[in-house]
């Protein structure tokens, strides 16, 4: 399974609905006998949250690092403090009970 992106409205931030969708998808990845899902994720916030589930990074590309394969020059991305990397997480689910 690959998860690429959960963005919650700010007008509900905080209201606990990714802890929810998150439970949600991990109980279809046990239900659908997944062994593991991929998540790509861009959102600084997501990030944190899913650090502080404890689940492994397999790969963390830093955007200020990211070099243009045409030019193979860096590119001023202009980007905002909080989103400056993307983590790809390889995320284990337990077998069923």
């Amino acid at each position: 399974m690959l998860a690429e992106m959960l963005t919650v409205h700010p007008a509900y931030q905080g209201s606990g609905i990714s802890e929810a969708f998150l439970n949600k998808v991990f109980g279809s990845a046990i239900e659908a006998k997944c062994q593991s899902f991929m998540c790509l994720v861009f959102s600084f916030c997501m990030q944190t949250k899913l650090d502080k589930f404890g689940f492994p990074v397999l790969k963390e590309t830093k955007y200020s690092d990211w070099i243009d394969p045409e030019t193979g020059k860096k590119t001023d991305l202009l980007l905002s403090p909080i989103h400056t990397r993307a983590k790809m997480y390889d995320i284990r689910v337990p077998p069923p009970a």
